[in-house]
This record gives structure tokens, sequence and C-alpha cells, in this order.
């Protein structure tokens, strides 16, 4: 297993020894940055070399979040009491006062109750808590300046280049480090992760396709078998990609077997949508559901369920369903949403059952409303974000309306013309 340690140097060459001491099994690649906002520069290579990231602090882990969408595990090692009680020994062996001080990343509150327990009575504490968006130096400028305004005796940092650049100034800075129970900890979640995402990368997953507007009428015989020639073609070369093996059912329906690995990955879900907005240009709608599962009858269970979610839509539509019931979709859409198949929210069920929809249809339209943080709709918009047409999206709204969940607020005409549409708030 490999692991990229990342972080100031070290915070980096720590973790690598306790790694070496603890964890034989694991070969760790560092990567060492003084400044978070290094970390860029590396992540990429990281994440392609590594089977998971860990961070040496959540302010490294943040940087990193900004610029990349982490598709690995990773998990990044916090700053806890153990951490705040090491410096205070520190501190209290150079025999300096801790009365006063100003401290980065770790709540107040924590602070506060390990300097109870060790009988420290503190006067002032300054905390500047992780926060996203905020520098180094930021962090820096608030240390050296409350210690200018003679407010603090000792400067507790957590971050590496925050902490260099107080004792170059020859302040009394200490670090907030990690100690090795911390380590240890971090690094077993991390490998508890990476050995999960293992066993998901090889679970079965067979994708279903159904192909609209091929029809085995006898007057556009050679038509649709030119179509469907085609199409197949597209899919040998797609299945010869992914190594997975397709059979044909029926005259409209292909399977498509393989691993969650090769068919979940993001450039093979964009190769396949190609395939499909191609084809759509030319006629032919195709829908699809991908199913995972740890049997093949999971898998193909699953395949189904998001195969007829795809179908209900206008458009062709791309629909995963994963072990855990949770669909996703339409795939890479701007209307992409994430909601479960089986819901066990008795609020949810209630206003279902009251509404007339299914609950699963409900959680989809309240992933929905979070997902694009509104709560007031028009038909056409409604019918927009659930994939269906305006008369199903006005049919929906009126049930909510009828059900006291919704209220027309106001009409609104499009460019001044034609019949007013209903805006409605949804009170969920």
């Amino acid at each position: 297993m490999k692991i990229g340690v990342i972080g100031p140097g070290d915070s980096v060459d720590k973790v690598i020894n306790v790694i070496n001491e603890y964890y034989p099994f694991v070969e760790p690649i560092p990567y060492r940055k003084e400044k978070v906002e290094e970390v860029m520069e590396i992540i990429d290579d990281c994440s392609y070399k590594a089977d998971g990231l860990l961070f040496t602090g959540i302010a490294v882990l943040g940087e990193a979040e900004k610029y990349s969408k982490l598709n690995k595990p990773y998990e990044a090692i916090m700053r806890n009491d153990s951490s705040i009680m090491k410096t205070f020994w520190e501190i209290e062996n150079d025999n300096k006062p801790i009365k006063r001080m100003s401290i980065d990343i770790v709540e107040e509150n924590l602070v506060k109750e390990i300097a109870n327990e060790f009988g420290i009575k503190i006067e002032n504490i300054y905390t500047m808590p992780y926060q996203d968006g905020i520098s180094e130096e930021e962090y820096t400028k608030r240390h050296i300046q409350l210690w200018e305004e003679g407010k603090v005796d000792i400067i507790i940092s957590a971050l590496g280049a925050v902490y260099n650049e107080l004792k170059e100034r020859k302040l009394p800075a200490y670090r907030l480090s990690m100690t090795v129970p911390l380590i240890k900890l971090s690094m077993q979640n991390l490998i508890n992760k990476v050995r999960t995402s293992e066993i998901k990368a090889n679970q079965i997953a067979i994708q279903i396709l159904k192909l609209k507007n091929i029809k085995a009428q006898i007057t556009s015989q050679y038509d649709n078998l030119i179509k469907r020639n085609s199409v197949e073609k597209e899919l040998i070369n797609y299945v010869r990609e992914v190594q997975a093996s397709f059979f044909q059912l029926g005259t409209d329906k292909y399977i498509i077997f393989g691993t969650r690995r090769t068919l979940e990955d993001e450039l093979i879900i964009n190769s396949f949508l190609k395939i499909v907005k191609n084809f759509d240009m030319n006629g032919i709608t195709i829908y699809s559901g991908l199913g995972f599962g740890n049997t093949g009858w999971n898998a193909e269970y699953n395949a189904t369920i998001a195969l007829e979610i795809a179908e209900k839509c206008s458009n062709a539509a791309f629909y995963i369903v994963d072990e855990n019931s949770k669909a996703r979709g339409p795939i890479c859409d701007t209307n992409e949403s994430n909601y479960d198949l089986l819901v066990y929210d008795e609020k949810i069920n209630e206003i279902a059952k009251k509404v007339g929809v299914s609950s699963t249809y409900l959680s989809k339209i309240v992933s929905i409303m979070k997902k694009t943080n509104k709560n007031t709709f028009s038909s056409d918009t409604f019918g927009h974000y659930l994939g269906v047409t305006e008369r199903s999206g006005r049919r929906l709204l009126e049930k909510f309306i009828c059900a006291g969940y919704a209220e027309v607020v106001t009409n609104t005409v499009d460019k001044g013309i034609g019949r007013p549409k209903k805006i409605v708030e949804m009170r969920l």
C-alpha cells in the first residue's frame, strides 16, 4: 500500500518515522511543502502515485480541496488534546508563563479544558481556529500583532510556515505538533478507507443500455440495421476500453458486465457520454442505467432500477444506483443530484403519502432543492430540474399545493407575452 504524506518537512519526516516503525506493509511517498499554498503543485502527482493521501494538518487538506477534486481516500492529522498537552509540557519545562497566549487552528474550549486539567490559570486566550480562505500570512500577522500590543506572552502555532516565521523573529513561539498516538489513529483511519475503497473498486458493475427510435419495422428494416450496427460498433470500442463484455438483450437493449473500478471512472463516464451525445445528434436516444453490487444479482437489479429512472427523462439520460440504493443522475447533467431510493426518514414518508408521490421521488425533489438552493419554481423550471415535461411539472406542483406543502406566491409572464406562469414556493 502506497501512502502519500503531504505537509511541512518536519511533520512529514515524523509521520514517515511512525509509518516505518508501525506499518511495515505501507510505502510512504513524501511530499514536503513548507507553505500550504504550495500543495497545489504536487496534489495531482500524489493522487496518481498513491493509494491514499495523509495530510499533516487540516490547513494542508483545505488547500488541496480548493484546487483538486480528491479522488483517492484521504485523512488529515488533526490537532487534539494530546497536542495541546504536549505543547504545555514543553512550555512548562522552559519555565515560561502560560497566562496569556495566542494559539491557532484549535478551538478555545479545548484549550481551556486542557488548561483546567493541568491546573494552569490562563488570563487571556486569543484563539484563531482554522477557517478556509485565511492564509498563513494572516495567521502570522495576527500573532505578531497580539505580541506587539503586549497582549500575549506565548504564541502557539500548528502551521509550519507560521511557526518558522515567528522563530526567525525570535518570538516566544511553540509548535502545536502531532503526537505519535494521533498519527497512528489517522493512519489506521486512512488504511481502513483505502481497503474499503479497494473492495468497492472491485465490486461487480453492470450497465444496461436501451435504444429509442430504433424499431424493427419492415418499411425501415435496412435503416434500423444500419443504425443498430453503428451503435454496436461504438459499444465494442467502449467495452474494449473498459475491459468488459456485453450482450444484446432483444432488439433494443444491451447489457455490459465489468467492475466498478473502470465503469465508474470519470474519464470512462465522459467517454460514454460522448457516445450518447453523438447518437442523440443522429436521432438515436440512449437511456442507460449503471448498477453496483457485491453479487451479480445485486448489480443487475440496481442497473435495472437506474435504467427505469433514466427512461422517465424526456431526453437521453444516464443514472447510477449503488449497493446502498443511492441513486445519482442524470450523470454530468446540470441537474445531477444524489438521493436515496429507500427512504427511512419518517417526515419524508409522511409528506410523500399526503402529497401522493413516492418517498423516493420526494427525496429527489428535496435533493434538488438543497443543491440549487431554491424553493420557488415555475412549472417549466420544476419539470426541467426533474427531467420531465412542463405539463408533468405543473401536475406535481398542484399536488404539493393541494396537500398544503406549497403555495402560489406570484405570477410571471415571459417577455410580456403568453399566459401567466404561477411561481410556487415549496414548504417542505
